[in-house]
């Protein structure tokens, strides 16, 4: 586990070289003498297996993350117990996924493992569908994303789109000629605001400042409840955008992550829930607030479940930290599901 940690300040301060990351990636399988190979070139994914058939146990988790910002900075440290820098909690479950599947090894009695790592989670996840199309549906399947160590059976989905709003230029010294198609936007959002709740996460227009902006776009974050999915709040959109006063408005969509549905009574969430019980001695299960890719999986058919360590309240914020010693229980944790599925052991090693 030691060796996996040293690879957190490799995963935190190289953040932008995705595809030299799971080249280093690689060749760790590679030593280790498993079958290992990375798909797809502008967002590569690695993907490898140990053991044959049925039943299969996939564990996803993926390198990328939100670019740097004022006060979250790809600068690795380690103080008081804890890791700090860019996107550190997601790093936190690479660290303790790829240690889980290297150490099971030549353990495996029925089925496979397998692993999933992607460099596009925070983007489109184009190559992960590329992977369903080939047929890929495993049984099971293990997100890792911060959940403090808790086990996640639901969580909301996400509808993001790019919001497009047209007006009329016009010279800066004669406004009432034109339309300005910001102030559009402004009285579109503030109308679907009273309808469906979203998050803006920017703004943009205006192709000069001595003229009217003909043009200007927005992009919203749509949280999708557990009970709902991307169509719902569609139909909410496209019913706002059939009055006459927004038909120069459109929209895009950009992605669609819809709710992971909960499935409490799911072998595996037993299976999680009663290895947490063990290695914690308490057990921890939350719904949690952020979405994943766990519904692409749970769509075709798998049970999923999402757990990780680091606290989810404070990734891709300034304030961004894991406890080192939550990476190693992640791993013993991890390390007993697996144990538990796909070995003949009535008690497995944690």
């Amino acid at each position: 586990m030691i060796e996996m940690l040293n690879l957190l300040s490799e995963l935190v301060n190289r953040w932008d070289e995705k595809a030299e990351l799971l080249d280093i990636l690689y060749e760790k399988l590679k030593e280790k003498g498993i079958e290992t190979h990375i798909e797809g070139e502008s967002a590569p994914l690695l993907i490898s297996h140990q053991g044959n058939g049925e039943p299969s146990l996939c564990l996803y988790c993926h390198i990328d993350t939100s670019p740097p910002y004022a006060l979250s900075q790809p600068i690795y440290r380690e103080e008081n117990g804890k890791a700090y820098g860019l996107g550190i909690c997601d790093k936190a479950s690479v660290v303790a996924i790829l240690d889980v599947f290297l150490e099971m090894k030549d353990k495996i009695e029925k089925g496979s493992l397998d692993l999933i790592i992607t460099s596009d989670s925070e983007e489109q996840g184009e190559e992960l569908k590329r992977i369903f199309e080939k047929g890929y549906s495993p049984r099971w399947v293990i997100i890792g994303e911060p959940t403090n160590l808790s086990i996640v059976t639901q969580h909301p989905g996400i509808l993001l789109l790019d919001i497009y709003c047209y007006g009329l230029s016009a010279p800066t010294a004669f406004p009432f000629s034109g339309i300005n198609s910001i102030w559009e936007m402004v009285d579109f959002l503030n109308e679907l605001k009273e309808r469906l709740p979203f998050v803006l996460l920017g703004i943009k227009g205006g192709e000069s400042i001595l003229r009217v902006p003909e043009r200007c776009y927005s992009t919203l974050a749509i949280p999708l409840p557990s009970d709902k999915d991307a169509t719902w709040a569609l139909r909410i959109l496209d019913g706002v955008l059939k009055q006459p006063r927004w038909m120069d408005v459109s929209y895009h969509i950009r992605r669609i992550e819809n709710p992971l549905k909960q499935e409490i009574f799911s072998p595996l969430a037993q299976v999680a829930r009663e290895m947490v019980r063990k290695v914690l001695g308490r057990e921890r299960e939350t719904a949690q607030p952020g979405w994943s890719e766990a519904s692409r999986f749970q769509e075709r058919g798998a049970e999923v479940i999402v757990f990780g360590a680091g606290e989810p309240s404070i990734a891709h914020s300034g304030e961004e930290f894991v406890i080192v010693e939550d990476i190693m229980l992640q791993s013993r944790i991890l390390k007993g599901i697996i144990s538990s599925l796909l070995t003949s052991s009535s008690s497995p090693s944690i």
